[in-house]
């Protein structure tokens, strides 16, 4: 079975309290004196009640949110005990190529709900985001001021290829509005937009 991991036998630790709502379920995490609740479908409860693993909270620098872990150890098919960091996410959906990724459709890393979820690929879950690169002074996706020359550059890289717009520094707005405009075009559903 795809995803299937055998777990090593005397881990205590249980499953989170949680919460059915209709077809949902709230998993109750608490850190820092906060209550986080994460939701997946009703039909993933026994799954992960039979993990039996509490989920925690961990801050991923990449997508600046929390991703939803626990910690399992485990016997490969050669007996050897091994431990590992198992996201949520990527549980729900039985992934375990390290190039599949699972995306979440609305960017909520806690809403785990399979309808939520769907796997990509890295250039396609790397595409789908709604912030400008760390690098971007002005903070838009894909717009840049080059203050040397005085205008705005539009810039898309897909698969290797760039490609590159330039707009006088009186069109700041057009600029923007290209830039959503052309990661539709270039990326599809996965604009991020």
């Amino acid at each position: 079975m795809r995803g299937e991991i055998k777990i090593a036998k005397g881990q205590t630790k249980p499953f989170n309290d949680y919460t059915i709502v209709g077809n949902t379920v709230e998993i109750h995490i608490y850190s820092k004196g906060n209550l986080y609740k994460v939701l997946v479908d009703l039909e993933d409860l026994d799954r992960l009640k039979e993990l039996n693993r509490p989920w925690h909270l961990q801050w991923s620098n990449k997508i600046k949110d929390y991703y939803i872990i626990t910690g399992i150890s485990y016997y490969t098919d050669t007996g050897e005990y091994k431990q590992k960091t198992l996201y949520l996410h990527r549980f729900l959906m039985n992934v375990t190529k390290h190039s599949e990724k699972v995306h979440h459709k609305d960017h909520n890393p806690f809403n785990n709900r399979k309808y939520n979820l769907e796997i990509t690929t890295n250039p396609e879950n790397s595409a789908d985001r709604q912030k400008a690169n760390s690098n971007n002074k002005i903070g838009v996706r894909n717009v840049n001021f080059i203050e040397k020359l005085d205008e705005y550059w539009v810039q898309i890289c897909k698969n290797y290829k760039r490609y590159k717009w330039i707009f006088p520094s009186d069109q700041f707005k057009e600029a923007c509005e290209f830039a959503k405009e052309k990661r539709r075009e270039i990326f599809g559903k996965y604009s991020g937009d």
